[in-house]
Order: C-alpha cells, then sequence, then structure tokens
C-alpha cells in the first residue's frame, strides 16, 4: 500500500511538471492548439475560403499547422499571442501556415510572384511619367 503511494505520488509530480518546449510540447497544448484551430477557421471567412478553394481536409490543416508552430514557439501560448497579432509579418505567418496549404496554393504563389517580379522590372524601365528610358 505504501509503495502503491509512493508510486502513484511520483507519476504524478512527473505529469505535472511535463512542460511543452520548442520542438516537443505537451499533449494538451497541442489538442488545445488544434482545437482552437479549427474554432478559429469557422470563424475567419478568408482562411476558411482558402481552406474550401484548394480542397484541403480541416483536421489535416490544423494538425500541419500546430506541428509547424511546435517548431518555432515553446509553447502553444506563446504561439498563439504571435500568431493572433494583427500585425504578424507575412513571413512569420509562411513559416507556420505555407506547406499546409498544399502543393497547389504553392504553385499559385510562385507564379503570382513571377508575375510580380516581371512587372516590377518593367516599372523600373519606365521615367516619372510614363515613358520608357
Amino acid at each position: 500500500m505504501k509503495k502503491g503511494m509512493i508510486l502513484a505520488s511520483a507519476i504524478f509530480v512527473l505529469t505535472a511538471c511535463e512542460q511543452s518546449k520548442k520542438g516537443a510540447w505537451t499533449e494538451a497544448d497541442m489538442n488545445d492548439c488544434i482545437k482552437d484551430g479549427k474554432a478559429e477557421l469557422k470563424e475567419d471567412a478568408e482562411l476558411q475560403g482558402v481552406v474550401e478553394m484548394f480542397n484541403l481536409d480541416v483536421s489535416e490543416f490544423t494538425t500541419c499547422v500546430c506541428k509547424n508552430a511546435e517548431k518555432h514557439y515553446e509553447s502553444y501560448e506563446e504561439a498563439d499571442k504571435v500568431l493572433s497579432d494583427d500585425n504578424l509579418s507575412e513571413e512569420k505567418a509562411m513559416e507556420v501556415f505555407g506547406d499546409c496549404f498544399g502543393d497547389e496554393f504553392k504553385e499559385m504563389m510562385e507564379s503570382v510572384e513571377g508575375e510580380l517580379d516581371y512587372e516590377m522590372d518593367y516599372d523600373d524601365e519606365m521615367d516619372y511619367e510614363g515613358l520608357r528610358i
């Protein structure tokens, strides 16, 4: 009986001390991230539209986002603060969300970036009145 109490206490202490760290979140943090991600997706019409446009599975998408966040942040709490910021940079967003949109999204983004590069090169050849230099 005494050994059982000591063992139970030791297990309780070990699990109570479990903390997330970058690259290894606790199961609770990962579950909270996925659950909250699904809920936020329902409220964000723009993101929901992208997910639907590329025919992504919501569970796979949110799991992917949370696993990417786990690689970059110490905990779900930290990731949530950064990713919920209205001033989130495109670079930070793409670190976490980018590859979760799938290959079709990546191809579309690369083609848009190529078009923008072409337009910028063309604009560089124009003077302030729109005449070719």
